[in-house]
């Protein structure tokens, strides 16, 4: 196995909570689906999601701090972090 070919680790921070309003994990901010698929997901794959999720980050960062909706307490997360049109988007908020 190549560096290239070798799987990536999960972006798993142990805060996992889904945030309602953007369906986000809010310690990861994989979707439902990203962190359902990861298992099962060839390095590749996985390299993918994390490109996702670096650009949510990125994103996100812009924003400023704020506190989730399900979190209690201070992170870079935004209730509205993936706007529609973003590509990033989970599916459910596309337009």
């Amino acid at each position: 196995m190549t560096h290239v070919d070798a799987p990536p680790a999960s972006p798993c921070v142990k805060v996992c909570r889904i945030n309602p309003d953007n369906g986000l994990c809010c310690g990861c901010l994989r979707t439902v689906d990203e962190i359902s698929a990861w298992s099962g997901a060839s390095a590749a794959q996985k390299r993918a999601i994390l490109g996702r999720v670096a650009r949510r980050r990125a994103n996100l960062s812009l924003r400023g701090p704020t506190a989730c909706n399900d979190c209690l307490k201070p992170c870079n997360r935004a209730a509205d972090a993936d706007t529609p049109g973003d590509p990033d988007a989970p599916p459910a908020l596309q337009p």
